[in-house]
Order: C-alpha cells, then structure tokens, then sequence
C-alpha cells in the first residue's frame, strides 16, 4: 500500500465529457473518485470543454476549463493558437496552483494534455502528469507534426496506463512508443451492485420472464449484436422459451437489430433495453441464465466482469481485453471473433451442460473478487499519480 502521509495528494483527474454519464470512462473515474475519497485523498474530476475559456461549470454542474493549447493542426492554426497559447498557460497553472494540484490524470486523452505536459517540461509545475487510455481512445497521428506532438507528450508524461495488454499494444503501434512504457491497470467492478443476488423482477425493467441470455453493450456495429442474433437464430429452436436481452446506450445499430430480429422470426423472444440505471443493468445481468460479449474489438471487456461477479457465465469473443479476462474452459469460454457457427456451438455446449458452466461461473466469481475490484485498480493508479521518496 502507497504511505500517503508522506506526500501531498490533490488529483485532478481530466476527462473530455460528463463524468455522470452511464458507461465506458465515465464509470472509472466515478469508482477512482470514490475510492480516493475513502482513503482520504482529494480529488476531483474538470471536463476539458474547449468553450471553458475560464474554471466554470456547466448545466450539469460540472467543473470545466480548456485545457486545449492547439486548435486545428495546421499551419495557419498552429500559427493563430500561438498567439493564445501563454494565456492559455498562464490560465492552466493557475487552476493547478489555486487547487494545490499535485497530479494530473488526462482519461481519455488527447493533445489537450499538452498544456500540463509544457508546465511540466519548463518546471512551472513538478507533480505527476499521467495518460490513462481506454479503447477508441487510441487513434494513430494523421500528419508528421501530430506524431510528434503525441512523442513529445509520452516523453514528458509521467506515466501512461491502459486498461488491458492488448490496448497496450495497440498504443504502441500507433504512437511508436515501446511497449514496456505503458502500465496496464485493469478497470474493476462494483461488487455491491453486481452480485448473485442482484435480480431484479424482470417487470421492474422490462426484462422477459422466462429464462433468458443477456448482452450488455452499447448498440454500436463494433458491439457484435447483429452476429449474435444469428447465432440466437441457430440455437433457440432446441431451447423452446428461451430469450435474448440486449441491454445498452442506445444508437444506430438498435433499429437495425430490430428489423434483423424480425426477419429471423425472432421478434417474440428478443428484447432490446435502453436508458436503464446501473441498477437495473446488474438486475438483468444477474437474472440471466448465460451471458454472450460478441464484440469484434473490445480493449477491456466490463460486462464480462460484471457478469462474473454475478455469478453468470461468460461466453465471450476471442478479442482483446476479453482473452486477458477469459481463459477458455476454466472461468468461461471463447469463441473466435465474427465466427457466427462456433458461437452457436459453444453456446448450445453451455445451455446442455449447466453444471459445467455453473463451475466455470463460480471460478471466475472467486477470481473477481481478489484480483479485478475497484479497490486493486484505483490503489495501481496511486502508484502512478504519487511521486515516492527520491523520484
């Protein structure tokens, strides 16, 4: 454990959207605020709003502030964000100084970081600047001057994380930093939300009945909900009664799963959930009788988890995060991605063989509990964000 008494701890933790929102970055900064908070550590969240030219806050009472140094990469925009720029400094070192902010933790990140990173290379500002990276967080730079402000930005960090290997590798790939240089912190899950006991009545949040296989993911192409609902197609005729429930953000893909379910004579036993409360989500996860992570691309995977720490088992594609997380035939199974057939068979494998399943279920339930918790993750975070004796 991090002796914090020996060190100043104000972290400031910069994210470009609502902290409050439902999902993805948004649930690890509200546990890692949490956390914090019970050791007694200050810290805070500020969205990174281009139009916060000040500290404010928002409709949502939000704090806000442009960290933002650059505008449009080009030559006439570099050119014009020159001018502002040490305001824009000026401005920045002012919120870190007036909040006594020793770390400053960029989620999500962007070039908006460069504003710390420059405080930082001139000594205006001596804390720990870390970039913590997600998923589609990870875009490799389009132009010459893009690479080298993002090299520039991992020289001067003090850290950066991602949230699984296989993300970490992919950041490698793309910004041409080793990748030895990036920590991997595996995001956790809320056991006193997602538990064995969790159901919720399936009238409570529109949820069938009967027995049912759950899906949790936002209603996006790269989710896999569309080779799910053809590999349900394959399997519900040997499991009469039983029921698909996609839950998620809603999006583009929700009308065409839609229109899909129906032209697989599918549209009585597929129920597609939206807007539901974190809850209501552990509710269904927990009420379901197996639950299916089809993603083609999915750097973490925290359904998966919650699932497990629901006590249901997992059957997941065979993708980034979720081959950390699952290893096949001991804590869940796997099936290749966009392999429609092998889902199916899998799936049919685990339905028939319940006791199997079950013991899989409770093996990755046992391995939650001790090794993917909210307490693990923000405590590997303070390891970044708090600069030890003689670092």
């Amino acid at each position: 454990m991090i002796n914090t008494s020996v060190n100043v701890v104000s972290v400031l933790i910069v994210l470009p959207w609502s902290p409050m929102l439902p999902g993805g970055v948004s649930v690890v900064v509200r546990n890692l605020l949490q956390q914090w908070d019970h050791k007694g550590i200050a810290a805070r969240a500020i969205v990174s709003d281009w139009s916060a030219s000040r500290p404010g806050t928002d409709a949502e009472g939000n704090a806000t502030f442009r960290f933002a140094l650059l505008g449009a990469l080009t030559g006439a925009g570099v050119a014009k964000s020159l001018f502002s720029a040490p305001l824009r400094l000026w401005r920045t070192w002012q919120l870190l100084r007036r909040h006594h902010i020793s770390a400053v933790n960029f989620h999500y990140p962007s070039l908006d970081a460069l504003g710390v990173a420059v405080l930082r290379g001139l000594g205006l500002f001596r804390g720990q600047l870390v970039l913590s990276f997600h998923g589609t967080d990870v875009r490799a730079p389009s132009t010459p001057l893009e690479a080298f402000l993002w090299r520039w930005l991992f020289h001067t960090a003090s850290a950066v994380t991602a949230c699984s290997r296989a993300l970490a590798h992919e950041i490698a790939l793309a910004y041409r930093v080793p990748e030895a240089a990036v920590a991997v912190i595996y995001n956790g899950v809320n056991a006193e939300l997602f538990h064995p006991l969790a159901a919720s009545p399936p009238a409570i949040v529109g949820a069938p009945a009967k027995p049912y296989i759950v899906s949790i993911g936002s209603y996006i192409p790269r989710k896999g909900h569309r080779l799910l609902l053809d590999a349900f197609a394959k399997v519900a005729p040997a499991f009469p009664g039983l029921q698909l429930v996609i839950v998620g953000m809603d999006g583009p893909e929700r009308t065409v799963l839609l229109a899909q379910a129906s032209a697989l004579g599918l549209q009585k036993v597929v129920t597609l959930l939206v807007g539901l409360k974190p809850v209501e989500v552990a509710g269904v996860v927990a009420g379901a009788v197996l639950c299916v992570q089809p993603s083609t691309a999915e750097p973490f995977g925290l359904a998966v988890i919650e699932a497990g720490a629901c006590g249901v088992p997992v059957l997941a594609s065979a993708v980034g995060g979720h081959v950390e997380l699952i290893t096949d035939q001991q804590n869940g199974r796997r099936f290749a991605a966009a392999d429609v057939a092998q889902c199916a068979e899998i799936l049919t494998q685990m339905l028939t063989d319940t006791e199997a399943s079950q013991q899989m279920a409770v093996r990755f339930r046992a391995e939650i509990q001790t090794k993917y918790t909210w307490q693990v993750c923000a405590e590997a975070y303070l390891q970044k964000l708090v600069r030890l004796p003689g670092k």
